[in-house]
């Protein structure tokens, strides 16, 4: 099974496995809910900025906070891409830092449907 496929079939985070974490203080997963929603497209802009303007600092800053948020929502998969486009924001990497920030986005955009769909 490749990468692409097992990312098809799970979703970005196990909602399940939150709430039992949090099944003593569901106020507060909802408030990381409403955080996450408000504050990731502002991220997610960051991001797409620094790529165009070739931005490293930008990039690595944007690629830093949704590794937090990413990493509190349990978000794995997220979370090494946020790290790794991080990484290659840091070296300079630029071909690198790109390839891995789309893939970010896409995986973060999951996280916020996932979020919005939810019961």
């Amino acid at each position: 099974m490749t990468e692409e496929q097992k990312t098809d079939q799970q979703p970005p985070f196990d909602l399940a496995v939150l709430e039992a974490e949090y099944a003593d203080a569901p106020d507060i997963l909802e408030e990381i809910f409403s955080i996450f929603l408000e504050e990731t497209p502002q991220r997610l802009q960051m991001l797409r900025d620094g790529i165009a303007d070739g931005d490293a600092v930008a990039v690595k800053k944007a690629a830093h906070s949704l590794a937090n948020t990413s990493g509190t929502l349990m978000a794995q998969r997220a979370l090494t891409l946020a790290r790794s486009t991080e990484s290659a924001a840091r070296d300079e990497n630029f071909d690198e830092m790109r390839n891995r920030a789309e893939l970010l986005r896409d995986e973060v955009e999951q996280i916020l449907e996932q979020i919005r769909s939810r019961g």
